[in-house]
């Protein structure tokens, strides 16, 4: 009987230990999808490669309430969060939880069998933040979203790109027994179905352009739906994630081909770098890739090089203190830091120069070191001056010798130099603004690497522009004692691929160099008659001596320009590279032997110029599936190449692309652009086809057209379409004071969708400000008639009263689906509001202090802790009762307990609500802390359609699971008989 009795005993054991493994493995099998449940997105931030929808999203209530657009009820009366809400009635963690009442965990388990937290928890049903796009509850099991990752296909660290491929792509749990039937991505992106076998990938290429925009570059929504189907019961359903991810422009390329690159354009469009797109501000392409920038009296302008956007003084400059010189360290500022660096510092040097101007504020102020020991020398900076701020001999033009700390021609104006170098020390850009890839926004962050793609911004190259010649473009003045042009000049044709064709037009230049420096050599050449051809130039670090300079004007400039030679060498510069100082110069020096420009280089592949275009019905439904234009290549080396076009109309509409494998001769490509796209741009042509772009094998560009053709006149109805549609002039705005307390509590806009037939719908909106930032997502279900059904969405004021930008905003992404989960119907930009102040909306109930305390609590004083308490900070405007939600995970994401707690204030003010979490779920888990609360919510219950909730989980302190109170064993009495 005693084996008996043991055999008795381990059984309970076993059973009390496959109880606690079932437990632990129901965290482990379903922590990660629990909240997905009921919100289809991982709200902790845990995804690297996307951020979740930070702003919060309004009324998830809409989603289940039938047709509420169609009756005109006013969301804030029939909300059934408001007047259904289980969190306040039902909430089956306050009345039902078995684990507080009844506690038979090792029986029951009622964790895993009837858990109101898993399946009915109001707190993860009607979330607004975590559902923006919530339609169908799924069941439990059904298919969940996991992470969207959003990737540039073959761009600097991959990250996504404007002209380039972005690749979307999802992780989807898929339980045995349901497939998916439909993958659709919106937001602020190109729609589109995916790929229903392959993570619904889905490809798409952003237009280059200005921006940040909606179309181009900046921060970006994308919303994914996943349509669903249960193959036992036939049972449909969806599930939604949303994330926002980054768009960048290419850092060195061209985008308009107008020989400025992208980063000069849009840093100066954008504000990164303040004053770049000054009227006095210029790029300067002949200053080469290792020239920061100078300014020039003779145009007054500061020219601005291809180092500005690289690293200023990469191998930084330390210069000592003396009794002449406060000392000092600069160097190593990255992109638009360094490009700010740059502007403020020649923008001082010209500062300087005019405060000696008639009526300046220096003027006839005395300068004891100017003009010694010869003319050459004059730091321009009057005694007072050195004395009061920049702290250098009054005697001395060089006070702290950066001719030997910086380079030699700063024996000249070395005090100057060191005024502007300290003015101008430390400035930085605005990094929220930089969208360059690589750049301060980009991962990794800004390094000097190579552009995959990019448009390398040579003297001559396919997308430069030459010059001016004219000495206006003299840098600040001449030293002829540092380096000089000796006169000698040869000239060469080069075939470097042996193809029987001038790659380049050589030029060597003879040089005679005092000051070991890098040295720049710059020439201009024209046609016979003074038409200017191209410009070219030389950086290279040159020793005393005698030297020859080899310059090379690209075969192809020549080539376009169609002008026989013999060519004129226009004018040659040399200047120091550092401080683009003049040294020498000379005026039409040399003229080339008498080359035919079909002596030079023709392209692989160029652009003949012509072009057609064509609307193709490809279903046979009577309206055009695509828009073809067909364009013309002269293929000179037979290969694989890649054609890339845009269409505009009032705003980019659509990007083609086309590889294809070329033989040698003429012979046309065609660029497929999508007719649902075209209608639903609401635009009607003619259309515009700009940045025709042929890139070769490698990515590398080797032919471009901005403005390239204009289609024929097309109606935007004549393309493809599902016959329901919005109106897309029936538009209006108002604000909604639902409670009469003065506060608009809605933005609502109102219009129309034409139906072609009677069936379900759902539409999704965003509400935006005008420079794109998002404010809002809503999505609602629609039941729609056959005809006209006037709509309506009504937007939380509450969340436009926390983003703090008056109006107009924007709605955008409107997107309408089918009951299939086909896009019918989208809109990049729907409507501009009017300009409502963001303080004529309501603020926020309730809002998260950010602050957060943890504790193990022991209640019965045994030495354990039966819960973990953690206190979530917030800030009250308005008297009532607080709820708070949110799940304990261990690091691994496994959901440990969802808890729920609330408080009542008689007085609005800062409190903190406690969330405690189950002592013995901890220790069945098994796993030691710290522990992350997940998913928090807090709203305020008159209000529970505006909650607040952070984007990023809070970790606690560390504990050991073995800390806590473990679950009691009931062992059964075995009564033996002898």
């Amino acid at each position: 009987m005693k084996q008996y009795r043991l055999l008795f005993a381990l059984s309970a054991v076993a059973v009390w230990l496959l109880v606690v493994a079932f437990a632990m493995s129901d965290g482990a099998a379903t922590g990660m999808a629990l909240p997905q449940l009921s919100n289809g997105m991982m709200s902790d931030g845990s995804d690297p490669a996307v951020e979740p929808w930070p702003t919060p999203i309004p009324t998830p209530t809409r989603i289940n309430t039938p047709t509420p657009m169609r009756t005109n009820t006013p969301i804030r009366t029939n909300t059934p969060m408001r007047t259904n809400t289980p969190i306040k009635t039902n909430t089956p963690i306050k009345t039902n939880t078995p684990i507080k009442t009844n506690t038979p965990i090792q029986t029951n388990t009622p964790i895993r069998t009837n858990t109101p937290i898993k399946t009915n928890t109001p707190i993860r049903t009607n979330t607004p933040m975590r559902t923006p796009t919530r339609i169908v509850t799924p069941t439990r099991g059904a298919p969940q979203i996991r992470s969207i990752t959003a990737l540039g296909v073959g761009t600097a660290g991959n990250n996504p790109q404007t002209g380039s491929v972005v690749r979307l792509q999802a992780v989807i749990d898929v339980p045995t027994g349901y497939q998916l039937t439909a993958c659709s991505w919106t937001g602020n992106i190109t729609p589109g179905q995916g790929a229903i076998g392959n993570s619904c990938r889905y490809e798409y290429t952003p237009s280059t352009g200005d921006g940040p925009a909606v179309a181009t570059y900046g921060a970006k929504n994308v919303s994914l739906m996943v349509s669903y189907r249960r193959i036992d019961t036939g049972q449909t359903g969806q599930t939604w994630k949303s994330a926002t991810y980054k768009v960048f422009f290419n850092k060195s390329s061209d985008d308009d081909g107008d020989g400025n690159p992208n980063w000069y354009e849009y840093w100066g469009d954008d504000g990164a770098v303040p004053g770049l797109k000054d009227s006095n501000v210029l790029y300067d392409p002949t200053l080469g890739s290792s020239s920061w920038g100078y300014w020039s009296p003779s145009d007054d302008k500061i020219h601005i090089g291809g180092a500005a956007s690289e690293i200023h003084y990469p191998s930084g400059i330390n210069v000592p203190a003396t009794t002449i010189c406060p000392g000092g360290s600069f160097g190593g500022a990255r992109g638009i830091d360094c490009a700010s660096e740059v502007v403020e510092h020649e923008g001082r040097h010209k500062w300087i120069y005019h405060n000696w101007d008639s009526g300046g504020i220096w003027n006839g102020m005395t300068d004891s070191d100017r003009g010694k020991p010869s003319l050459d020398y004059n730091d321009r900076l009057p005694d007072s001056y050195e004395i009061s701020t920049t702290h250098t001999a009054t005697n001395t033009i060089d006070s702290c010798n950066l001719a030997t700390y910086k380079s030699a021609t700063y024996k000249y104006y070395g005090d100057n130099e060191w005024a502007v170098m300290t003015y101008s020390n430390g400035r930085t850009g605005t990094a929220s603004n930089d969208w360059a890839n690589p750049g301060k926004q980009s991962a990794p962050p800004f390094a000097v690497i190579a552009q995959a793609g990019s448009l390398t911004l040579e003297p001559g190259g396919p997308g430069g522009q030459a010059m001016p010649r004219s000495p206006s473009t003299a840098p600040v003045s001449l030293a002829n004692e540092i380096a000089q042009l000796t006169g000698a000049y040869s000239d060469s044709g080069v075939d470097a691929d042996g193809d029987g064709r001038f790659d380049s037009l050589r030029l060597s230049v003879g040089v005679q160099i005092t000051e070991t420096e890098l040295y720049n050599v710059v020439a201009w050449l024209e046609s016979g008659a003074g038409n200017q051809i191209t410009w070219a130039n030389k950086q290279q670090t040159l020793s005393a001596g005698t030297h020859t300079v080899e310059l090379s004007f690209s075969g192809l400039a020549i080539r376009n320009a169609g002008l026989d030679g013999p060519y004129n060498i226009a004018r040659v510069e040399l200047r120091v590279s550092d401080a683009e100082m003049l040294t020498d110069t000379s005026e039409d020096p040399h003229v080339t032997a008498a080359y035919r420009y079909t002596d030079f280089a023709v392209p692989d592949v160029a652009l003949a110029g012509s072009y057609s275009d064509a609307g193709v019905d490809t279903s046979g439904d009577g309206l055009y599936d695509v828009l073809r234009i067909a364009a013309t290549l002269d293929a000179n080396r037979g290969g694989a190449y890649t054609v890339v076009g845009e269409l505009l109309g009032t705003d980019p509409i659509a990007v083609a692309r086309a590889t294809v494998v070329l033989s040698v001769g003429r012979q046309a490509v065609n660029l497929d652009f999508d007719g649902r796209l075209i209608f639903q741009a609401r635009h009607d042509g003619s259309y515009y086809l700009r940045a025709v772009r042929i890139e070769d094998a490698s990515g590398h560009r080797i032919e471009f057209r901005y403005d390239a053709y204009t289609t024929n006149a097309y109606l935007h109805t004549q393309f493809q379409h599902e016959g329901t549609a919005i109106d897309a002039a029936s538009y209006s705005d108002q604000g909604v004071d639902s409670d009469a307390d003065g506060d608009f509590d809605y933005l609502r806009v109102e219009f129309r969708v034409d139906a072609s037939s009677a069936d379900s719908y759902r539409l999704l909106a965003t509400l935006s400000t005008q420079d794109g930032a998002p404010i809002a997502q809503v999505t609602q279900d629609l039941s729609l008639t056959v005809g006209s059904n006037q709509m309506r969405v009504d937007f939380p004021g509450t969340a436009i009263n926390a983003m703090q930008v008056n109006g107009p905003y924007k709605m955008t992404s409107v997107t309408l689906w089918d009951a299939s989960g086909t896009i019918v119907d989208y809109r990049q930009v729907a409507h501009t509001t009017r300009a409502y102040g963001y303080t004529d909306f309501a603020p926020q109930p309730v809002s998260l202090t950010s602050t957060y305390q943890d504790r193990g609590r022991d209640a019965d004083g045994d030495g354990l802790y039966d819960s973990l308490d953690v206190d979530v900070g917030v800030n009250v405007g308005e008297i009532g009762v607080i709820i708070a939600g949110g799940r304990l995970a261990d690091g691994r994401g496994r959901t440990i307990e969802w808890a729920e707690a609330n408080a009542e204030l008689s007085a609005a003010n800062a409190l903190s609500i406690t969330l405690s979490f189950n002592g013995r779920l901890i220790f069945i888990n098994g796993s030691d802390g710290p522990f992350e609360v997940r998913d928090l919510i807090v709203y305020h219950a008159a209000y529970p359609e505006q909650p607040a909730s952070p984007i990023h989980v809070y970790s606690t302190t560390s504990y050991t699971y073995l800390s806590f109170e473990g679950p009691e064993m009931y062992l059964p009495l075995i009564c033996s008989q002898r």
